[in-house]
């Protein structure tokens, strides 16, 4: 759930990218391209920690620094937890970049498609940006119990 400074509350979505995610959520392979579904977060991940962790800290100042920590096999959410969390490692992807304050506009999804080696599907593009928004608008992200479907 995103809070924006004047009390608005949003839960970000992602739309379905794959037959895997598909089926984790028990939705039919129409599904793949056109259901949205909530950006759920793995257990054990604090969104808003690891997004205060970048802002103003000395490794924020290093986009290489940043690159890699997000290239690393544990920051790779739909390998580690399961293929619903995809989404989630690229909204906090763009919203770490964005708290960073290092990344302009365009920026972030650029080194998303190096990080996704140059094949950066536009639902990935579409999930950093949202990251980038939440933090962009002033947003803090808690996590919520989401039952789904």
């Amino acid at each position: 759930m995103v809070t924006l400074p004047d009390g608005t509350q949003y839960m970000p979505v992602t739309t379905v990218k794959t037959l895997a995610q598909a089926t984790a959520l028990g939705l039919p392979a129409s599904a793949v391209g056109t259901a949205s579904a909530p950006i759920f977060v793995p257990p054990g991940q604090d969104p808003q920690g690891t997004i205060n962790s970048w802002s103003g800290n000395s490794i924020s100042n290093n986009p290489y620094w940043f690159a890699i920590t997000w290239a690393l096999p544990s920051n790779n959410f739909k390998v580690a937890d399961g293929p619903i969390y995809d989404a989630y490692g690229n909204f906090e992807y763009g919203a770490t970049g964005q708290a960073s304050g290092q990344f302009i506009d365009g920026t972030m999804t650029g080194m998303g498609d190096v990080l996704h080696l140059g094949t950066n599907n536009p639902i990935n593009t579409q999930d950093i940006q949202s990251g980038v928004n939440a933090v962009a608008n002033g947003g803090t992200v808690t996590v919520v119990q989401v039952h789904y479907p």
